[in-house]
């Protein structure tokens, strides 16, 4: 007997698409620093670049949850969003859900950064080792 998972709604799978694509810019970005490595211009570029790339899927993942969940973000909020994130999308997750939900949502954000930082770990180390700087293989 086959078990059929829920369809996914047009809702989950646009912020599925943005959660990977903030973990592509991660490689992308731990690629980038990592060939500028002598070059601090660069490395500004690169993580300037970074910063706006994970505030725009910030804020597009919260635009789409908005409207998955009928709740309208106002300018200040979105503002808020790309300025301090830290503090604006704890607020609109408890705005948005409740406190239970929100407290869940928040973790489930908490475990994604974590996933964010084993990213660029695993890249790193990958890109170490392709390039011999971790002497490894003497």
């Amino acid at each position: 007997m086959e078990e059929f998972a829920e369809p996914v709604s047009p809702h989950e799978r646009a912020k599925r698409g943005i959660l990977i694509g903030m973990l592509g810019l991660t490689v992308l970005s731990t690629i980038g620093l990592w060939l500028a490595t002598d070059n601090e211009l660069l490395i500004g570029v690169v993580t300037m670049i970074g910063a706006i790339g994970y505030s725009i899927g910030t804020l597009l993942w919260c635009q789409v949850d908005s409207v998955e969940h009928e709740i309208p973000l106002s300018t200040g909020i979105r503002i808020a969003i790309i300025l301090i994130a830290f503090i604006a999308v704890p607020y609109y997750l408890f705005k948005s859900r409740g406190a239970r939900e929100g407290a869940i949502s928040l973790g489930f954000a908490f475990v994604f950064y974590l996933l964010i930082i084993l990213v660029a770990s695993v890249a790193t180390l990958i890109l170490s080792i392709a390039d011999g700087r971790l002497d490894l293989f003497k």
